[in-house]
């Protein structure tokens, strides 16, 4: 007996299912890198800035590899597809977009301040404070910073803490951020 031939899998659905496979690898890669940083990383606005950038160069990347594996993959590539392959990766876009935010912006640079920072001591004064939650992968106190802008998350820290209170941070810096060893009131 053989199979019917609308049950076969066609080119067009295998390349389809090889780009979703390659992309969510790649994908999930981005997010093991950005869980790295663990919510005592204070990126500066030049990286802040860069990774934004990098993030959506990600995302242009990913739309026109896309196209161009289809393209390639695909023999007979209807040009009308150009509407629909944007909507199938449309998930693929936003992943992108929140992973590779966090890789490029806490990630890439908190691997590389850890590795290759020198000691450094920075105070920073906290903006409002935050019940204890589970974030950044970890359960931490935290508080939002002057230093790190609110969309990025907060300072995970071991203590509770007032608004308004400075803090003295103790860590490794380099060109990129800041990564926190130890926190001290300022008090």
């Amino acid at each position: 007996m053989s199979a019917d031939p609308s049950e076969q899998a066609t080119p067009k659905n295998k390349a389809f299912a090889f780009l979703a496979i390659r992309l969510t690898i790649g994908l999930l890669l981005l997010m093991i890198i950005g869980a790295r940083s663990n919510g005592r990383f204070l990126p500066t606005s030049y990286v802040v800035t860069g990774g934004v950038a990098a993030t959506i160069a990600l995302i242009i990347a990913l739309g026109v590899y896309s196209f161009y594996y289809l393209r390639a993959r695909v023999p007979d590539y209807d040009p009308s597809m150009l509407l629909v392959v944007p909507l199938a990766f449309l998930p693929f876009v936003i992943y992108a977009w929140i992973f590779g935010a966090s890789a490029f912006i806490n990630g890439f640079p908190d691997i590389y301040t850890r590795i290759f920072g020198d000691q450094g001591i920075r105070q920073v004064t906290t903006t409002s404070r935050t019940g204890q939650s589970r974030g950044r992968h970890v359960a931490c106190d935290g508080a939002y910073i002057a230093e790190i802008p609110d969309w990025l998350g907060r300072l995970c820290l071991d203590k509770r803490v007032d608004a308004g209170e400075p803090l003295i941070l103790r860590g490794r810096h380099s060109a990129l951020g800041f990564h926190v060893d130890s926190i001290d009131t300022g008090q």
